[in-house]
């Protein structure tokens, strides 16, 4: 097959230009002729007539100086700069580059996204001509949006899990090891102890087994709660309960963290209770519970660890009842009170095993509180104790 070769006259390059501008027309609803020598420009199309008619010459200068005010305060300075005549001649003379501009356009009383595009005309009779086509792109443009800032946070979350991950194994390869070490090695001698039927030392063996098997029950425990709530969220009930009923379940939960400890416990209401109210008793003790638990695991003997109880505020359905747990510990250093409520947070100087744990529990105590609408604060004071109070608003029954 042969190709028919020949060369296109001006005219029949005019007319291909046409009819190619009439396609683009479709796609483009501005489309601009521009001499950046003259600074005259030629509307092709502009179905907005922000100017003048169509193939109507003007002052380029009057044109952008009349759309820059419909253009975003924040994108008028960038866009000037694109479409100024400079930049149209550093374009011509580069030859077949093209300079693109995404701006915000004003379109009755929102903005929307526009892109222009400065084309270079050569080879057609032309000289020192540019054209530009804006079309509107908002939709795009937020979609793009919309997709980059979901993969902004896939990405965050993505930094945020390996970050936990890190930080959970650094925890955990010593808050765990030596529970385990300590199960593996006191279960020897327990089993060392059967052979040789003492049974006395087996017996105090094993107690030391089961304590630390629940401390490692208790630490996973704590874990994964943490964990489901974070990714989903905490999920409470509302029901009936009575206030004597959960302060005396909080008090059994303290005599059985007694043990036989130098420790004093009381709990004390004050103020106009209710007697029933409408909540979630069960989270609530997970608060409390996490609380108390800490007053005695970070108190010295003698000591003591108090729970009062009181009314801090009342509106037409709902008791504000606060709870302080106070105990006479170890108290916490002022710099690390700001991060005390965070996960896997201990102060260094807790890490003996008096003080194990993986500091899960505040962040627990924090996460559940806010859920129920309530709010968590610590005041303390290092060698001489601490003070947690939770406030938590519970609706009154009639």
């Amino acid at each position: 097959m042969r190709f028919k070769r020949g060369i296109l006259r001006n005219g029949e390059k005019h007319n291909l230009l046409n009819l190619s501008l009439d396609i683009l027309g479709d796609i483009y609803p501005r489309i601009i002729k521009i001499n950046y020598s003259s600074g005259e420009g030629i509307i092709i199309k502009d179905r907005e007539r922000i100017v003048a008619e169509p193939f109507e010459v003007y002052d380029w200068q009057i044109f952008l100086e009349k759309f820059l005010e419909t253009v975003h305060p924040d994108d008028r300075e960038r866009c000037a700069a694109v479409i100024s005549l400079k930049n149209m001649k550093q374009i011509y003379e580069r030859g077949s580059d093209n300079s693109i501009c995404r701006y915000r356009r004003k379109y009755r009383d929102d903005y929307k996204w526009m892109q222009s595009t400065i084309i270079p005309i050569k080879n057609y009779g032309e000289s020192n001509c540019v054209f530009i086509f804006a079309k509107n792109i908002d939709n795009y443009y937020r979609k793009e949006e919309i997709r980059k800032a979901e993969l902004q946070q896939a990405l965050k979350e993505a930094k945020e899990a390996e970050a936990v991950k890190t930080e959970f194994l650094q925890y955990m390869s010593h808050d765990l090891r030596t529970p385990m070490n300590a199960v593996l090695g006191m279960s020897a001698l327990a089993i060392d102890a059967v052979r040789r039927q003492d049974t006395e030392k087996a017996e105090y063996y094993l107690e030391h087994v089961h304590r630390m098997g629940e401390y490692m029950a208790s630490m996973l425990n704590d874990i994964l709660e943490v964990s489901r709530m974070k990714k989903r969220g905490v999920a409470y009930r509302r029901e009936v309960f009575f206030m004597k009923k959960f302060l005396d379940d909080c008090r059994e939960y303290a005599r059985a963290k007694q043990q036989s400890r130098k420790i004093d416990f009381t709990c004390r209401a004050e103020g106009e209770l209710e007697e029933i109210y409408l909540g979630d008793p069960i989270r609530m003790e997970q608060v409390l519970y996490n609380l108390i638990s800490n007053a005695f695991k970070f108190n010295r003997e003698p000591g003591s660890v108090k729970l009062h109880v009181k009314l801090a505020e009342r509106n037409e359905k709902t008791d504000f009842v606060e709870f302080c747990v106070e105990d006479t510990g170890v108290g916490i250093d002022a710099e690390f009170m700001g991060d005390i409520f965070e996960t896997f947070t201990k102060e260094k100087q807790m890490t003996s095993d008096a003080h194990a744990g993986l500091g899960m529990g505040l962040s627990l105590v924090k996460l559940v509180t806010e859920a129920l609408g309530g709010t968590v604060r610590v005041e303390s004071e290092k060698q001489v104790g601490s003070r947690f109070y939770v406030i938590v608003p519970l609706e009154r029954v009639k």
